[in-house]
């Protein structure tokens, strides 16, 4: 242990004579003028005294196992135990005197054998890693006065059950608590305002933990690991999320998230394979990288209108989800996003998504369903590869591009038995499946010039309605280019139909309006708006001014 320590001691000497030939003499690496004292000696202490007269212990060369440090050396007061003071000693108890008040960086490191320490009122703070890798201690007390705990204060101490930590403090750094395997519970207190990175990473045996309401954030992978954990209320003072904040929680079943919560990043709650439902608040506007992956008993999730795109892995493993709600306000879903979803069946893809990315779908092996919007203009490559139970599509005409065994494909690049293409004429659908040898079936192409022929410019009213309160209730057959259609039949022709507005006056027998969100698949190449001219009401006199 001496070496050890003779060893520590010239290395730190001799970088710090580097660091010192930069400056000019006098002054440290701050600027300020020091005054450099030698190390004395008290026993089995070393020390030097401190500009304001007070004594730091700078080392301890005993063998005893249990240490009581004094409270003054030579009728000075000890104030401080300095950096890697008892590093790598075989202490397994140590009494702290009331009249220090800082405690060192790395000041007990490597005490393996050290099992419970007090660390007493006077302490205001104590440096990083003070007693990182004291895989022996069981218990600490923090008395009221500190209020920093440094970055990996207690990392990797295996054995502590127990900790207790001050209303005074307000900052615990990163990793402070990280690979503390036995810690069951832990209560943080009201002045923290933020949980930083890996401060409770694999805390395997932590059951239960309080977040107060003056945390505003939850830094990555603060809670990752904690396989104990089964649930955690998120206050609403809580604004974002990390990454990989509660990843790899298994026995996590429940979580609350607020509606404070704008950000959530990825893989915020991978693997967490209890867990069975989650509601994402409408102040969040994306899903990112990976945030469900692997949630494998995650049957159903409510995701607001707020989010606009879905990252690549999403929800990619989540094998017990068997439907999902894409809201219309989702304009972007990226690689893998559900791949590995077993138990989805159906699915429908938001009418302002242009892209279906490839290996989104890959592995989904029972999904026998999915609406592809005509807004899709490009099928990427095996984006639905291996879904076996998937028999049929319907290719709309606005997809200009399908890759490469973008459907009806194995893993092993086999087709899909009685897989069929349902189609347009001369469509890239069509080419596919001729190319590529699967059965197809063409779609009538009355409406394929729907937005091509009402596609002029139109200037619309401030006052949009829906079609139910814009007068169009009750009414059956409408006119566009002179053919008469049935509009409840074309509402049920698709599920994900959208609002119908009419939002200007009569002229000339003639009906001039605007089309929002109409995504009947019956209206193809509709992309987002077509402006209807030409379009008459049936007893257009019972309606002589639509809003």
């Amino acid at each position: 242990m001496r070496f050890k320590k003779l060893l520590a001691a010239a290395t730190t000497a001799a970088m710090l004579l580097g660091m010192a030939a930069a400056l000019p003499e006098g002054f440290d690496r701050l600027g300020a003028s020091v005054e450099v004292r030698a190390a004395e000696s008290y026993g089995v202490f070393e020390y030097t005294v401190l500009d304001d007269g007070t004594v730091e212990i700078t080392s301890y060369n005993g063998a005893d196992a249990e240490v009581d440090i004094p409270s003054k050396i030579e009728g000075k007061k000890v104030t401080s135990i300095g950096y890697h003071a008892f590093y790598y000693s075989n202490i397994k108890s140590v009494t702290i005197p009331n009249s220090v008040t800082s405690i060192g960086t790395s000041a007990f490191r490597e005490c393996t054998h050290l099992t419970s320490i007090t660390i007493p009122n006077g302490v205001t703070r104590f440096g990083d890693s003070a007693f990182y890798n004291c895989y022996s201690l069981t218990s600490v007390i923090i008395q009221k006065g500190v209020t920093r705990i440094g970055e990996n204060a207690f990392c990797n101490c295996y054995s502590l059950t127990s900790v207790t930590i001050p209303n005074s403090v307000t900052s615990i750094g990163n990793f402070v608590f990280d690979g503390c395997e036995r810690l069951t519970s832990v209560t943080i207190p009201d002045g923290v305002t933020e949980i930083k990175e890996k401060v409770f990473r694999n805390c395997k045996s932590l059951e239960s933990v309080t977040i107060p309401d003056s945390v505003i954030s939850i830094d990555d992978y603060a809670f990752c690991g904690c396989t104990s954990l089964t649930s955690i209320t998120i206050p609403n003072s809580v604004t974002s999320i990390g990454w990989g904040a509660f990843c790899n929680c298994e026995s996590l079943t429940s979580i609350t998230i607020p509606s404070s919560v704008t950000s959530i990043d990825g893989k915020a709650l991978a693997n967490c394979k209890s867990l069975t439902n989650i509601t994402i608040p409408d102040t969040v506007t994306r899903i990112v990288n990976s945030t469900f992956s692997n949630c494998t008993s995650l049957t159903s999730i409510t995701i607001p209108n707020s989010v606009t795109s879905i990252g690549e892995n999403a929800f990619c493993g989540c094998t017990s989800l068997t439907s999902i709600a894409i809201p219309n306000s989702v304009t972007s879903i990226n690689q893998y996003a559900f791949n590995g979803c077993t138990s989805l069946t159906s699915l429908i893809i938001p009418n302002r998504i242009k892209f279906i990315e490839s290996y989104i779908f890959v592995g989904c092996n029972n999904l026998t369903n999915i609406t592809i919007p005509n807004s899709v203009l490009s099928i990427e490559r095996e984006a639905f590869l291996d879904c076996e139970s998937l028999k049929s599509v319907s290719i709309p005409k606005s997809v200009k591009s399908i890759g490469y065994n973008a459907l009806g494909y194995t893993y092993r690049c086999e087709k899909i038995s009685d897989f069929k293409i349902i189609c347009y004429k001369d469509s890239v659908g069509e080419q596919y499946a001729k190319n590529k040898g699967f059965e197809y079936e063409l779609l009538d192409d009355d409406f394929s010039d729907f937005s091509s022929v009402y596609g002029n410019s139109f200037s619309h009213s401030n006052n949009e309605k829906e079609y139910n309160d814009a007068g169009f209730a009750g009414r059956t057959n409408y006119h566009f280019n002179n053919k008469v259609f049935d509009f409840d039949s074309m509402l049920n022709s698709h599920t994900n139909f959208g609002n119908f507005f009419a939002v200007s006056k009569q002229k000339d027998n003639t009906w001039n309006g605007s089309c929002y969100g109409l995504t009947m698949s019956i209206a193809l190449n509709y992309l987002g708006k077509a402006d209807c001219k030409n379009m008459s009401l049936e007893d257009k006199d019972k309606y002589p001014d639509l809003p």
